[in-house]
């Protein structure tokens, strides 16, 4: 299992978005896994202030695209 976490930023307007609708968040970590689908769990944090998005995961996913995006 692997635990990652994005750090959001909150001053894109993408992010502000995806925080209204979590649907786009699912959408951008479904394209992380290039070999098929599995099972991944996440939830928006909070810590010391700041946003971020929480991913337990079964594969180590590249969440480099979606680390740009938000």
């Amino acid at each position: 299992m692997y635990l990652s976490r994005i750090k959001l930023n909150t001053a894109k307007t993408k992010t502000m978005q995806a925080l209204a609708a979590p649907s786009i968040f699912h959408g951008a970590l479904e394209t992380c896994e290039k070999d098929g689908r599995t099972r991944k769990l996440w939830r928006i944090d909070s810590l010391r202030g700041e946003d971020y998005v929480l991913i337990l995961s079964e594969k180590n996913l590249d969440l480099s695209g979606m680390a740009v995006q938000f």
